[in-house]
């Protein structure tokens, strides 16, 4: 594949391809292959389709959340399974999400964009009064 990356546009059809095909082993080797050289989520998720066992998507997920933690991942160990996550995974869990909720927790000024971990009667980037909203971004 020249172009891997933009193998994720296409990641989902080609495992559903070989499934029909009856080529799950072999596809699933290649997208396994190009997923060490290039992880992402819609190859994980392709991979996923070809090894249906729940214990070792579980395993996937868990690693990829942690070398790449992002909200669309957690999002994907919420998704009920076989069984619970154990502690160590709902708090890998918990890290990524507190981590992808971080810039939401903040207050934006209204005049200028400006962003701060605290409300602010007068704005310090722009000095406008009244200019943040009471609520934090995540709320609006």
């Amino acid at each position: 594949v020249a172009q891997r990356a933009s193998f994720n546009l296409v990641a989902a059809e080609y495992a559903a391809s070989a499934i029909a095909c009856d080529q799950r082993a072999a596809a699933l080797e290649h997208l396994d292959a190009i997923y060490q050289r290039e992880p992402s989520l819609d190859l994980l998720l392709a991979i996923d389709r070809l090894d249906a066992d729940p214990s070792r998507q579980r395993a996937r997920l868990m690693a990829h959340l942690h070398a790449h933690p992002a909200p669309s991942v957690a999002r994907e160990l919420l998704v009920p399974k076989a069984e619970p996550l154990s502690a160590p995974e709902l708090q890998a869990l918990a890290d990524t999400l507190d981590r992808a909720a971080r810039p939401l927790q903040r207050y934006r000024c209204a005049a200028c964009g400006f962003e701060a971990q605290h409300h602010f009667w007068q704005c310090p980037g722009c000095m406008a009064w009244d200019s943040y909203p009471p609520l934090r971004l995540e709320e609006m």
